[in-house]
């Protein structure tokens, strides 16, 4: 019932490689764009935008923190985001 579907493939944003961290130690200020992976541990203070690459993917981790907004087709939000989340495709709130 709650198990993984039969014949459903496992959805990109889980498999991605992250191309670039934020560490906890780094704190950001002002908007910027990615492509690929992003994984953030740190503070970011703006907007944080997927260029046209469909398959970007953006994690915030439990100590990552974004004051802002996170546009990108698959966003995973283990953190804290105060702001506006827009995911095109898929979005996992933990």
């Amino acid at each position: 019932m709650w198990g993984k579907k039969k014949g459903k493939s496992v959805s990109k944003a889980h498999t991605t490689t992250f191309d670039t961290l934020i560490s906890s130690k780094t704190n950001i200020e002002g908007d910027f764009q990615f492509a690929g992976g992003l994984h953030i541990d740190g503070l970011v203070k703006g907007t944080i935008r997927a260029t046209d690459d469909s398959e970007a993917v953006v994690r915030i981790s439990d100590i990552g923190e974004i004051d802002g907004d996170v546009i990108a087709p698959h966003i995973i939000v283990n953190g804290t985001v105060h702001g506006d989340v827009y995911a095109s495709k898929h979005i996992e709130l933990a």
